[in-house]
């Protein structure tokens, strides 16, 4: 507890101080917060709980007259009785512009790999990211330097070049990793693209390469119908791995129901384990701009062969 209390303490003065700076630069003030309730196949060895998976704070707005824009986000989650106590950093950016059509972005935020990696929790329907993303992208960012080129209109495709030197939970080690992306704009707001890492991790007592190379899409229909899958192939700790996904979203028209369905499997390369397949059920229904509650079950594969049925309740809501 005491450990929890001095972490609030921190939260609420960094809060204060950023609340002050945001009412004087004009930043806007948003977040959300995912309340979940989890029924745990008794494989697993789980407790069916409730749980406040994220509970996110974000303050992003332009800091000069060139169009400069700091973001800050930080997640309460483990503040709870069940979590560690700790404020999490989610995103601690400066963006600016370098023209029409190239920006640099500094900091600490989502990795731009593919498209599931920097997709944001609060818009993705499925509760949880692949398993091949959170395989191969603990923590789903890093620290690093961003050259992006986001081109207006039908212009060329968006590309993007990084050098980065930490990434998630591997933060605590030294490492570096070269990030780059190539993506086109589809009909209905929807992208296609290639994107690829080459990194030197140490998250262990020996030195690896990592690669990986992802090839995704995400099509809208214009009747309700959605589609969006994504490969990966590569290395990790030094054995070959890959996976991917593939994941179908209908909204039911006059309604406030979507449907959705995901398969994911993963393949991590080691011989004495089977491939992890997850199938995942789920229906979600939007009760106004800023709520949304979720009805999930999972069906899955471990690598160690076993079998598992999970289900879950999520509210989310934005403010």
């Amino acid at each position: 507890m005491k450990k929890g209390r001095v972490s609030l303490g921190i939260a609420t003065a960094l809060l204060l101080a950023v609340a002050a700076c945001a009412s004087h630069a004009g930043m806007e003030v948003s977040g959300y917060t995912q309340a979940r309730y989890n029924f745990f196949d008794e494989a697993t060895g789980d407790d069916d709980e409730f749980d406040l998976r994220r509970v996110r704070l974000k303050f992003k707005g332009e800091i000069d007259e060139q169009g400069t824009v700091a973001t800050l986000q930080i997640d309460l989650s483990k503040l709870d009785e069940s979590g560690s106590g700790e404020v999490g950093l989610k995103d601690a950016t400066i963006a600016h512009p370098l023209g029409s059509q190239w920006s640099a972005r500094l900091g600490y935020a989502s990795t731009l790999f593919g498209f599931e990696v920097p997709y944001s929790s609060s818009s993705r329907l499925p509760f949880e990211r692949s398993r091949a993303a959170k395989k191969l992208f603990p923590g789903e960012r890093d620290t690093g330097l961003y050259l992006i080129r986001a081109p207006q209109g039908h212009s060329g495709p968006e590309f993007l070049v990084a050098y980065t030197d930490g990434l998630g939970d591997w933060e605590d080690e030294k490492q570096s990793a070269f990030v780059t992306r190539l993506q086109w704009g589809l009909p209905g707001g929807g992208v296609a693209g290639v994107s690829y890492l080459k990194g030197d991790r140490t998250p262990t007592t020996e030195e690896f390469d990592q690669d990986v190379l992802g090839v995704h899409a995400q099509w809208n229909g214009s009747n309700g119908f959605n589609l969006q899958g994504e490969y990966y192939d590569g290395k990790l700790l030094g054995v070959d791995v890959d996976g991917w996904y593939g994941q179908a979203e209908y909204q039911f028209p006059g309604t406030a129901w979507t449907g959705y369905y995901r398969y994911d499997t993963f393949d991590d390369g080691d011989p004495e384990h089977d491939t992890y397949s997850r199938n995942t059920f789920g229906a979600a229904y939007q009760l106004d701009k800023k709520q949304r509650v979720s009805l999930e079950v999972e069906s899955l594969d471990t690598e160690r062969r076993v079998s598992e049925t999970n289900w879950g309740v999520q509210w989310q809501f934005k403010y």
